[in-house]
């Protein structure tokens, strides 16, 4: 499964998983910082964040930043 988003504002992304997949996430513009197990990853334009199956994840307080993004489950 692939798409993209584009966040002109600030939107909620709350916890969540992906039970039987990897979910990738390329930054196209912008930054979206990740909360993963407590611990906050920054990822910036041209960088790509991934997520294991079953890792519950997040965006940082619930929302994710401003940003073009492509994700996709494999």
């Amino acid at each position: 499964m692939l798409g993209f988003d584009h966040f002109q504002e600030a939107a909620p992304l709350n916890i969540h998983q992906h039970k039987r997949s990897y979910e990738y996430v390329f930054v196209d513009s912008g930054k979206v910082t990740w909360e993963v197990d407590g611990q906050l990853f920054t990822t910036h334009t041209g960088q790509i964040f991934h997520t294991r199956p079953g890792e519950w994840h997040r965006a940082r307080l619930n929302f994710i930043e401003p940003c073009k993004r492509a994700c996709g489950d494999s």
